[in-house]
């Protein structure tokens, strides 16, 4: 389990992936299963606890109608509607993250999971869980790789040694890199 909790919660977040990458061939939950639901639940509550605020306002900012003076009586049209409202919806109790992981994966998406999210649809269904798909998806993805190099290469390039060529350099820590990788064989 060498992935971040990001990388993670960007494939659980995926629609056409959800949990189905963790389960094997016939569906059934691999060992990594458990520890990356957890890991992605953990950055799901702390996301929650920071963004209280906004799920106690959400219903005012997305349905106006629920704002109004409720002490004026319904007519039939708004009492169906609400019953309708009430039905369809899912309870506040329950944790959009959970049932997002339980629904099956949306195969057959033919857009960029980033792009489905910003759909009203989907913000409308799961207000708070869109918007943290919204920033975890936002991360620009980067291996930690090109940074480590990078840094080899100042230690490289000393103040003594700034008329080294860039191949040379290159090749150094080409070298460098494969020898930690263990890729050169030291037969010589």
């Amino acid at each position: 389990m060498d992935q971040s909790p990001y990388y993670a919660a960007a494939r659980i977040l995926h629609p056409e992936h959800r949990m189905t990458w963790l389960k094997d061939k016939d569906g059934h939950p691999t060992d990594a299963y458990i520890a990356y639901k957890l890991r992605v639940q953990s950055l799901w509550e702390q996301f929650r606890r920071k963004n209280r605020l906004f799920s106690q306002s959400y219903d005012t900012l997305y349905n106006p109608a629920s704002s109004r003076d409720q002490a004026q009586p319904l007519d039939r049209f708004e009492k169906l509607r609400q019953n309708l409202k009430q039905k369809h919806t899912r309870p506040q109790s329950e944790d959009e993250f959970e049932n997002y992981c339980n629904e099956a994966a949306s195969y057959g998406v033919k857009m960029p999971a980033l792009e489905w999210w910003l759909q009203d649809t989907q913000r409308k269904r799961w207000p708070q869980l869109s918007c943290w798909a919204i920033e975890i998806l936002s991360i620009p993805s980067m291996s930690d790789k090109p940074e480590r190099i990078f840094s080899g290469g100042r230690r490289t390039v000393t103040w003594d040694k700034t008329s080294m060529t860039a191949a040379t350099l290159e090749q150094l820590e080409c070298g460098r890199d494969w020898k930690r990788e263990d890729l050169l064989k030291d037969d010589f």
